[in-house]
């Protein structure tokens, strides 16, 4: 897993290295209402999806569900 902030823009990169349903996610961008962009690996193509679900745990935390697991990233932003 590799995190990154970027203070000017305020976004966060979350790799998921590991192919999961649940990915837990800590952005520290102190915020409840973040922006969340998932990229996932399809048959060995990067695709942009929708997961089903998107929970906040806190302004610095989030859980994201899926129905199959999948590895790839996630861009958070304020």
């Amino acid at each position: 897993m590799v995190s990154k902030v970027s203070a000017s823009t305020k976004v966060n990169k979350h790799t998921q290295a590991t192919a999961s349903k649940i990915w837990t996610v800590t952005h520290n961008l102190d915020t409840t209402a973040p922006v969340v962009e998932c990229w996932v690996d399809v048959e060995d193509t990067v695709t942009k999806i929708i997961p089903s679900e998107i929970k906040v745990i806190s302004k610095d935390k989030l859980r994201i569900a899926f129905l199959r697991p999948y590895q790839g990233a996630v861009f958070v932003k304020k």
